[in-house]
């Protein structure tokens, strides 16, 4: 009997605390309130809402969405079957077939040359995949530097306030000279050759990426749970590695996705102007095969010369583009969360 005259007591200062706060807020008092323009729900767990999705890790969710993306799955194939293709019929010798027809025209496309034959009757098959080898070689090792270094110093220069003053200057340093006419110099001073245009490459191609991943954390680096684990004593480095990066990981691969575009357009532009790793004897490059049939007049009689090259690198562009775009949308914790409505259970419809 105690025990329900107190809550009674407890219930009777509820009602009196919740209707001064009510009529503090509202102005209204709330005994004066019609019930009637209410309706009174008796089983309220008939109408909760139940979900059905069992609760599942990050990763989970990322491979499942990848995995239920038709654009991944068809990238993934192209690109599989282009590097496979690549492995199995560059033998990465391009002057043997030039010796064994000394002299023979280029033909078009026909059942026994699927990419017909080169300007000395070589099978252009055969060359295309060649190039396409020194290409996606070229540009993943590219790619690789610019990635690694634009994380490294990006996330160092986002976080650590102290080092602006360093990379600021060593940026500004680097951008005196334009970056065709610096690639072109170390090109020259280091020699024509594979490492070479890496190197020249690698050397200014990092910064804007850079640029881009100082931003992002920038503006997680302040976050709650960022602040507290610093507070408790976590160590800089596990902050950036295990909280920032994978916050900002769906953004810095959006951005990473236009990295292979431009490197493969760095084959093309340093071969425009003889300046390609390749000689086109021994290896050669799609670069090489686009410059060397745009400077004669015989693609507009032979098509089939400019076609393929031009083909394979827009392939290899686009492909790449949409498996990283992907994959980025599958890193955004923003699409775990999205539930159709067929997977609701006891809602209202």
């Amino acid at each position: 009997m105690l025990n329900k005259t107190k809550n009674k007591e407890y219930q009777i200062c509820d009602r009196k605390k919740y209707a001064e706060q009510f009529y503090q807020k509202y102005h209204i008092q709330y005994e004066k309130i019609n019930k009637k323009l209410f309706v009174k729900v008796n089983n309220l767990n008939a109408d909760k809402t139940l979900f059905t999705q069992k609760k599942q890790s990050f990763w989970c969710n990322v491979f499942k969405i990848l995995l239920t993306s038709p654009m991944f799955i068809i990238s993934t194939v192209i690109l599989l079957s282009i590097f496979i293709l690549t492995f199995v019929f560059s033998n990465g010798k391009v002057a043997q077939p030039r010796l064994n027809n000394p002299g023979t025209a280029p033909a078009n496309c026909s059942l026994n040359h699927l990419f017909g034959l080169g300007f000395v009757g070589e099978e252009y098959w055969n060359e295309v995949w060649i190039g396409t080898k020194w290409t996606i070689f070229l540009t993943i090792c590219i790619v690789s530097i610019q990635l690694f270094v634009g994380l490294l110093i990006g996330s160092i220069w986002g976080y650590f306030k102290k080092t602006d003053i360093v990379f600021i200057n060593l940026i500004n340093i680097i951008n005196l000279i334009p970056s065709l006419i610096f690639i072109l110099l170390i090109i020259t001073l280091a020699g024509i050759g594979f490492w070479p245009i890496i190197i020249a490459v690698s050397i200014q191609s990092w910064i804007s990426f850079a640029v881009a991943t100082r931003v992002q954390v920038m503006l997680v680096r302040n976050y709650d749970y960022n602040v507290m684990s610093k507070i408790l004593g976590t160590n800089s480095f596990k902050i950036i590695l295990r909280n920032i990066l994978p916050r900002i990981a769906p953004v810095i691969t959006s951005i990473g996705a236009f990295a292979i575009p431009d490197a493969i357009s760095w084959d093309l532009s340093l071969s425009y102007l003889n300046f390609g790793f390749v000689d086109g004897e021994t290896t050669t490059s799609l670069g090489y095969l686009i410059q060397y049939t745009l400077n004669s007049n015989k693609w507009f009689q032979f098509p089939n010369l400019i076609i393929f090259p031009i083909a394979m690198v827009v392939i290899i562009s686009f492909f790449f583009f949409s498996l990283c775009h992907k994959i980025s949308d599958s890193l955004n914790p923003k699409n775990h969360n999205k539930i159709s409505f067929s997977q609701l259970k006891g809602g209202r419809k």
